[in-house]
């Protein structure tokens, strides 16, 4: 959901922040309602990386595969994840 256009002419700033943060709450509803329907590892590697900070090297480690594996693992969630918002 794109939030970043401006507010329409004569709609204030409360207004335009109240609309903001509903469609996030909503954006973010989605996805935490689509995280568990994710396949185990594309899960583990968007907790992993993203959402808790580990690097590349450091989530595959933990995961056992190689950082190629964790790259293609995060795109295919990210993807899943932005229709799930959609």
């Amino acid at each position: 959901i794109d939030v970043s256009f401006a507010p329409a002419p004569g709609g204030s700033e409360q207004d335009w922040f109240a609309l903001t943060v509903a469609l996030r709450h909503e954006a973010l509803a989605s996805v935490a309602e689509a995280l568990p329907g994710l396949p185990e590892l594309q899960r583990r590697a968007l907790l992993l990386g993203p959402l808790r900070g580990c690097d590349t090297r450091t989530t595959a480690d933990i995961l056992g595969v190689a950082p190629g594996v964790v790259k293609r693992q995060l795109h295919r969630a990210r993807v899943a994840l932005r229709r799930a918002a959609a």
